[in-house]
């Protein structure tokens, strides 16, 4: 279930994206939402990458030596990160622990920290109607003036 759950998230990303981007939806005023949403993505994509050596077999041990490696090419910090994620000159039994907490603790942080902001971004700054509806999505509704008889008690934008 972990495993297929994983793959899904990142399928649904992909596909939330694709909406959002094909409706517009990451222009004005919304861009801070699109940065929440893309960094919201590779930390899904992390998660995929530091829980795939947890099996500690032969496929996930070679799969993770390739990703390590790979940042390792990265211009400046390359080397170090690599190091980093290695936890040591080379893959070994320093890697799995460092690769476990990073999966169960500091990017599960994160990434619920970036969903609540993006939640937040949304509620504050509203949606954007698809591109062939006639109406605008989000837009102001007019005020309506209390009835009943409870209105008098009540005021108005009026100020006074």
């Amino acid at each position: 279930m972990h495993r297929w759950g994983a793959s899904v998230f990142i399928i649904l990303l992909f596909l939330h994206m694709g909406r959002v981007f094909l409706f517009g939806a990451y222009k004005y005023p919304r861009e801070l939402t699109w940065i929440t949403g893309v960094l919201i993505l590779a930390m899904g994509m992390l998660m995929g990458f530091t829980g795939y050596l947890l099996p500690w077999d032969q496929t996930a041990y070679w799969a993770s030596a390739v990703g390590i490696n790979l940042n390792g090419t990265a211009p400046f910090a390359g080397p170090w990160l690599a190091q980093f994620l290695a936890g040591g000159p080379e893959i070994g039994p320093e890697t799995l622990p460092k690769f476990y907490a990073m999966h169960m603790l500091l990017i599960p942080g994160a990434l619920i920290a970036l969903i609540g902001v993006h939640i937040y971004l949304v509620t504050r700054l509203g949606v954007t109607s698809p591109p062939w509806s006639g109406e605008r999505a989000g837009r102001d509704r007019p005020p309506v003036e209390p009835t009943g008889p409870r209105a008098g008690l009540v005021r108005t934008g009026s100020g006074d």
